[in-house]
């Protein structure tokens, strides 16, 4: 995204290309959210722990660089095990997980 004017802005409102686990500490309430991250290197520890203290009830996230058509069939399989096959989010993760090399960098994470 491009630089934007500061009148863009709210007051306090993070600013800049990327954030990590303090911004996430300072600016973020998630109560009971479970999110998914699916960027390369979001399931680090320090980072899946920041959303898990503002009050996410889980976070998933890949914790190395995973391939982008290994990363698309983990969020799919991950989904249909929910969606199609009534599975609880543990169950459906390690279904998910269980893939190959790729998917196995997928980490989930409980308050």
């Amino acid at each position: 995204m491009p630089k934007l004017g500061e009148d863009i802005y709210e007051v306090n409102e993070p600013r800049g290309e990327f954030f990590g686990p303090q911004e996430i500490l300072n600016y973020c309430t998630l109560k009971d959210v479970k999110v998914i991250a699916s960027g390369c290197t979001l399931g680090e520890k320090q980072l899946a722990t920041a959303f898990l203290k503002r009050g996410c009830h889980s976070y998933l996230a890949p914790d190395d660089y995973i391939d982008g058509s290994a990363n698309l069939m983990f969020l799919i399989r991950f989904m249909y095990e929910i969606i199609a096959n009534g599975r609880k989010q543990q169950e459906a993760f390690e279904i998910a997980k269980s893939i190959d090399d790729e998917t196995s960098m997928y980490q989930l994470y409980f308050a």
